[in-house]
């Protein structure tokens, strides 16, 4: 068998000048990716929210509610053409946020438990979670001598629910996608109490068609912030620029007036 000529100096060159041009050109355009994500990152970032009113609701087709309307506040005065909002079960929400890069969930309750999993622009408001009763129940939930009988209906996966299981409160749990159900379960009998935010109750009851006057809050949880949680991959650049567009939106009056519109 012939032995195979040696490869000439020039050529073997030429191949690693070649390979050694490959891998600057790769280089290069990682980095100019990494620029367009931080330049870019909020127009190409999947959006996601629940159903949690008043802060973030679907109306006529439309997501609405003091924690979106803010958001494109946010958008507008990064220059950002407004993106699509998507709306979850908060579980399923939660869990794109924790394990797809390239998403921000929102309102998420910043607490020491999710700290690491995300990173956060902060705040949207300031909330206070809750249990609430129907009025009729409340003395009887407040004088109960075995608090293992209470059943609590809570939003799977939910902050309230965390602070709950926080409280180490004997109560038997039982978690669904949205609060609507949670409040239905309530009316008929099958439910003690359910965890919501407590500033929020009377106008999600409104918004249902239900008078505030006939539920109570009873026993108080936590309180916290909310925020937009950027998967934990998300650019520095990308967080610290949504941060300051934040800031400056909730600095202005446009803040002010979506608090009155929602809260108020």
């Amino acid at each position: 068998m012939p032995i195979p000529s040696p490869v000439p100096l020039p050529i073997r060159a030429l191949a690693a000048a070649c390979a050694l041009a490959w891998v600057l050109a790769w280089a290069l355009g990682a980095a100019g990716a990494a620029r367009a994500q931080q330049a870019d990152g909020p127009a190409a970032t999947t959006y996601i929210t629940e159903q949690y009113y008043p802060y973030s609701y679907t109306a006529d087709g439309t997501v609405r509610g003091l924690s979106a309307d803010l958001l494109r506040l946010v958008w507008r005065h990064m220059g950002v053409a407004e993106q699509p909002i998507q709306v979850q079960p908060w579980a399923r929400a939660y869990e794109a946020g924790r394990t797809r890069p390239g998403t921000v969930v929102f309102g998420m309750a910043r607490t020491p438990g999710r700290e690491r999993l995300f990173k956060w622009a902060c705040p949207i408001d300031t909330v206070r979670f809750a249990l609430f009763a129907r009025a009729a129940d409340k003395a009887r939930i407040l004088v109960s001598a075995d608090m293992k009988t209470l059943v609590v209906g809570t939003v799977r996966d939910d902050v309230a629910e965390a602070a709950l299981l926080e409280t180490a409160r004997p109560v038997r749990i039982e978690p669904v996608a949205d609060m609507e159900l949670n409040l239905r379960k309530l009316d008929a009998g099958r439910l003690d109490l359910v965890a919501y935010e407590a500033r929020s109750m009377p106008r999600l009851l409104r918004s249902l068609g239900r008078d505030p006057a006939g539920y109570a809050e009873v026993i108080p949880l936590s309180e916290t912030d909310t925020c937009y949680a950027f998967h934990r991959d998300t650019a520095d650049e990308v967080v610290a620029r949504f941060q300051r567009a934040l800031d400056a939106v909730r600095a202005g009056p446009e803040y002010a007036r979506l608090r009155r519109l929602y809260l108020e």
